[in-house]
């Protein structure tokens, strides 16, 4: 598939608000949704990707690689940081 049938054919769902994540819809008939990460514009691609048959499994997916991307930045933002905890 070329990359202009790509953007003709494929949807782009959610995109992250705080990572790389792009939850896409392939409408294929098998695993057409696709936690992508590493997600390209230009030409539809993506460096790895979670393959899913149903949009709630995708959904759960992305949502917890966001949290688990977004709970590692704060851990690292803090991990220097006096907080007050004594």
């Amino acid at each position: 598939m070329n990359t202009l049938e790509k953007k003709v054919n494929y949807q782009i769902l959610m995109r992250g608000a705080y990572s790389d994540y792009v939850l896409i819809n392939r409408n294929t008939s098998y695993c057409p949704y696709v936690v992508c990460y590493g997600f390209n514009d230009e030409d539809y691609t993506w460096a790895q990707g979670h393959y899913y048959e149903s949009l709630s499994a995708a959904k759960v997916d992305f949502y917890q690689r966001e949290r688990d991307w977004l709970d590692g930045k704060i851990d690292y933002l803090t991990e220097d940081m006096d907080l007050g905890a004594e």
